[in-house]
């Protein structure tokens, strides 16, 4: 169990349950082997991470986001979003909006950085 100000985050073996301080109800999603659960700051989402898959709970929609991705992708998290990448591809999920995105770059993302709302990387080479 991990939790913040606004997640508690709680693994049960086989389920991954959310608490958004802001809605208050248990969010499930399958959790699966070897889930590291994740939350920094005052952070408006969470992570609960397994080899090949990227989850991320959205505290302002009470949602998961759920993506499969390569075993050994990369991550980064901030308060209000988490990213996962590898390879040319990277996944975000914003903790404000609940959603799921994504975008294949010219050549493999070696590295992301990230601020509080933002979070760059090159696409090419640069």
């Amino acid at each position: 169990m991990v939790a913040n100000r606004l997640i508690g985050l709680v693994y049960d073996g086989s389920e991954v349950f959310a608490l958004s301080a802001h809605h208050g109800t248990f969010v499930s999603t399958l959790g699966g082997p070897n889930v590291t659960l994740n939350v920094v700051g005052e952070a408006e989402v969470g992570t609960a991470n397994s080899p090949g898959w990227f989850r991320a709970f959205s505290a302002q929609q009470n949602t998961w986001v759920t993506q499969a991705v390569p075993t050994g992708a990369a991550t980064f998290q901030s308060n209000e979003y988490a990213l996962a990448w590898s390879g040319n591809q990277i996944w975000g999920c914003s903790g404000l909006r609940g959603n799921l995105t994504t975008y294949v770059a010219s050549g493999p993302i070696t590295s992301v950085t990230g601020a509080e709302g933002v979070a760059a990387f090159v696409d090419g080479s640069a």
